[in-house]
């Protein structure tokens, strides 16, 4: 599985390229099929990533990890931005964009 410092590289490149990277992608760079088992230790280090980011004051890169059937975040994605405290105003889709022009942005501009 890619730990969290390759995933973190991974979605800083797809950032500064304004582009989002699937599931199945990322499983593939780890020479791993999509599947519960895979998909769940995946998730699990992308939340290590997303409390190192948060610790940083950067964007959320979650976003950017999506499903190739209708190019959103899985459930998880939502039920953390439902406990997190986040503003849930309008719908998934436009959250989700949201997030990803300020990912986009802030790592476009960024010299990390």
């Amino acid at each position: 599985m890619l730990d969290a410092d390759a995933l973190e590289r991974v979605l800083v490149r797809a950032a500064r390229e304004g582009r989002t990277v699937s599931y199945r992608q990322l499983l593939a760079m780890a020479g791993r099929r999509v599947g519960p088992a895979n998909v769940r230790a995946l998730v699990r280090v992308l939340a290590e990533v997303c409390r190192r980011s948060e610790a940083k004051g950067e964007p959320d890169l979650a976003c950017l990890v999506v499903r190739e059937r209708d190019g959103l975040p899985g459930e998880g994605y939502f039920t953390a931005e439902a406990t997190s405290g986040a503003p849930r105003d309008g719908d998934r889709r436009a959250r989700v964009a949201r997030a990803q022009a300020s990912a986009f942005a802030f790592w476009s501009e960024s010299e990390r």
